[in-house]
């Protein structure tokens, strides 16, 4: 593999390429390899994206809150950077990157900034254009594998990591 030798006790391999699995059919110098894209997992994983972010949103929100009736008060009220990390994460998920906004491809949000999927709107934008979907969540990078366009995920992480940095 990449010219290094594997040996397997099996011809079922799972734990050369995460996410692929191999099965060996037939003995010889040339295999055929297919790989396919599975739209189940990465509806799975876009949904957990969205999890995680209502719930950064929501904890980000009951840290900051001042209920002027009932007295509550957050344990960060008062504390813009704090406030200021939500108006960032709200800001990356409505922006538009390479020309395409998250809404396109079947995200959406509530008035009180709550993400949803439609599935179906997703799938659709998954199977008429893979690429453009990649490169709005991952970027976009040349030949030599530099950064051209920084894709969703990737400025949402930089963020996170400045602000969780210190």
């Amino acid at each position: 593999f990449n010219g290094v030798e594997i040996t397997r006790d099996s011809n079922d391999i799972t734990d050369l390429i995460t996410g692929v699995e191999i099965k060996l059919t037939k003995e010889g110098d040339t295999s055929n390899i297919t790989v396919s894209q599975d739209d189940d997992k990465i509806i799975e994983e876009l949904g957990l994206f969205i999890d995680s972010y209502n719930n950064l949103i929501a904890n980000i929100r009951d840290m900051t809150i001042y209920d002027e009736d009932s007295g509550k008060k957050g344990i960060f009220n008062g504390e813009s950077f704090v406030k200021s990390t939500e108006r960032d994460m709200v800001d990356s998920v409505t922006e538009m990157i390479g020309g395409h906004s998250l809404m396109e491809y079947g995200v959406s949000m509530d008035r009180t900034g709550k993400l949803s999927l439609d599935e179906s709107t997703f799938k659709e934008a998954l199977q008429d254009d893979p690429t453009a979907l990649k490169e709005f969540f991952i970027g976009e990078y040349d030949d030599d594998g530099e950064e051209v366009t920084t894709g969703l995920f990737v400025k949402m992480d930089d963020k996170l990591t400045d602000y969780t940095g210190y």
